[in-house]
């Protein structure tokens, strides 16, 4: 389960823009919102919760993201290159 929090809120951060988070969750809090993405992104079975397959894709699309992102190659992303990140991935949405 902790796993599972530190995974929703990593990724939260990196892809974390209200327009891409929580398409459907209007009224949510940050954590929901994160939730609400990784179940519509990573539910794969519609079953409402992450299976162990389901939450080892999301953990490597986590990893994929931060090692596309991570500019200084430390393994994590800094403020900047969070900030970075979500900068490319609202100009991807627009374009």
């Amino acid at each position: 389960m902790k796993l599972l929090l530190t995974l929703l809120g990593s990724t939260a951060l990196i892809l974390g823009s209200s327009a891409f988070a929580g398409e459907n969750c209007e009224n949510c809090k940050k954590g929901e919102k994160a939730k609400a993405y990784m179940l519509k992104k990573f539910d794969a079975n519609g079953d409402g919760k992450l299976s162990e397959a389901e939450r080892a894709t999301a953990k490597a699309h986590r990893k994929e993201m931060v090692a596309k992102h991570d500019t200084d190659g430390d393994g994590k992303l800094s403020e900047a290159e969070r900030a970075a990140a979500k900068a490319a991935i609202k100009a991807k949405k627009e374009a």
